[in-house]
């Protein structure tokens, strides 16, 4: 859930809320190769003095391919390991070019009507049961059928956790900090779209706990420094929870 507050000059009172639900599967080729699919619903919510606008449905499915560039090598103390995903978005989240004409911003659209690629990179260095986390994000979107282009996407997180284990489950929890970066939508002459674009800046907090073949993780991103929307819109915190399980280990 991300969710976002108008400062109090721009919009008296009024907050966005931004909710998904996401269906993963992640099928293992081989011992470097795998595919994954993404199928995610959203719940897009506006209050303004207390009248509710909202939208919600099926958004922009990825589909990505995995490569395990360095995997882990048995008996060494260090151990890295480097995955690299290249993918697709689909347009298949509905796209209402009208939104505007019903005060709703165009990141309220449940698609962006375009394909997007995306690319990934999972670096992990471990020691014992301390490691390190570096998981960076580049999405280009391309323009939708009414020419309208929103803006590429990039990400950073770093994250350092310890790994915790008793006779039932194992425990990790991970601090850090992650860094996201919104270019500036356009729209079809090419012009800057106003109040669109951004970045910021979060502390992170994560814990991962695993039952079998269970498991689950649950985050919290917290704003340190924000700069969204040129300035109109304060960001909040940023939660998650994932659930996982892995029908073969």
């Amino acid at each position: 859930m991300n969710s976002f507050k108008s400062i109090a000059d721009h919009a008296e009172n009024q907050s966005d809320y931004f909710y998904q639900v996401e269906w993963l599967s992640r099928f293992q080729l081989s011992d470097r190769w795998s595919m994954g699919l993404e199928v995610p619903f959203r719940y897009n919510l506006r209050n303004t003095n207390g009248i509710t606008s909202k939208l919600s449905g099926l958004s922009d499915a990825k589909m990505k391919v995995n490569y395990l560039l360095f995997r882990p090598i048995q008996g060494n103390a260090f151990q890295f390991s480097m995955e690299q995903t290249v993918g697709f978005r689909l347009p298949s989240g509905k796209y209402d070019e009208t939104l505007h004409t019903k005060n709703l911003p165009d990141n309220f659209n449940l698609g962006f009507g375009s394909l997007g690629l995306f690319f990934q990179n999972n670096t992990a260095v471990t020691h014992g049961r301390q490691g390190l986390l570096l998981n960076t994000s580049f999405m280009y979107n391309l323009k939708n059928s009414n020419s309208y282009q929103f803006g590429n996407q990039a990400g950073i997180e770093i994250l350092a956790y310890s790994q915790f284990q008793t006779s039932k489950m194992n425990l990790t929890p991970a601090l850090g900090f992650s860094a996201d970066n919104y270019w500036i939508n356009l729209n079809a002459n090419g012009n800057k779209v106003p109040e669109t674009g951004g970045r910021g800046l979060y502390g992170v907090l994560s814990l991962n706990l695993k039952f079998g073949n269970i498991l689950c993780n649950l985050g919290m991103a917290t704003p340190i420094s924000t700069q969204y929307s040129d300035n109109k819109v304060i960001a909040k915190n940023k939660m998650h929870v994932n659930f996982i399980y892995v029908i073969n280990q």
